[in-house]
């Protein structure tokens, strides 16, 4: 006898014998997802679906809380022997605004054709922000992150780059780990302008392809 996948309503067409059903169902990629507002507290939403199907739900439903990687624009400068230019792409700035111990900012994020959150925080006096990815814990490990933090004068500049972290992860446990951006008082202050907001670059990179769509 052979049984069809528990998850077969969601779009999973396997069948196995009675002691292999179990072992598929564990990791079928049909087994439905809750929409990840609800875990990252940007509202309440009753949506159940498979992991595919996550994208489209967030952009159609959920867009005013996320912002497309892919479409943002660049601006180019150029060296001169006569002038102190260079050619880069200027990223768009993601601030951080109204920062007080109680501040949680998150903003979903499409790029390569996944989904990103970024999360900052201040606990006791720290600055936490860490980017995690929506999707397979195994995948994360596929991207990792570069932020970089400026001074009021734009004269300073402190960059810092880590693997992206799964949704899955206690967010808890990745501040405490260290794997994620971490800034003291001090070094906050020294970043942040007169009214205490921060702002700050972040770059996403696909580390198999070595390849970086642009900034956000």
């Amino acid at each position: 006898m052979k049984y069809p996948c528990v998850y077969r309503n969601y779009g999973c067409r396997e069948i196995y014998k009675l002691d292999l059903i179990d072992g598929h169902q564990e990791k079928c990629q049909f087994i439905p997802q809750p929409c990840p507002v609800n875990k990252l507290d940007l509202g309440t939403c009753n949506w159940l679906g498979i992991s595919s199907k996550i994208n489209t739900h967030l952009k159609q439903t959920h867009n005013n809380v996320s912002i497309d990687y892919d479409d943002h624009g660049s601006s180019l400068f150029y060296w001169h022997r006569s002038f102190v230019r260079r050619l880069f792409v200027i990223p768009p700035i993601i601030q951080i605004s109204g920062v007080t111990p109680a501040t949680k900012h998150c903003k979903l994020i499409f790029a390569y054709n996944v989904v990103f959150c970024s999360r900052s925080e201040i606990k006791n006096g720290i600055f936490y922000s860490v980017l995690q990815y929506i999707g397979p814990a195994a995948d994360a490990i596929e991207y990792r992150y570069k932020v970089q933090f400026f001074n009021k004068e734009r004269t300073e500049n402190l960059g810092i780059s880590f693997f992206v972290r799964s949704l899955d992860e206690d967010l808890g446990e990745v501040h405490n780990s260290g794997n994620c951006v971490k800034l003291y008082p001090e070094q906050f202050n020294r970043f942040a302008n007169e009214g205490g907001e921060l702002e700050f670059w972040m770059e996403i990179i696909t580390i198999g392809r070595n390849f970086r769509l642009g900034y956000y």
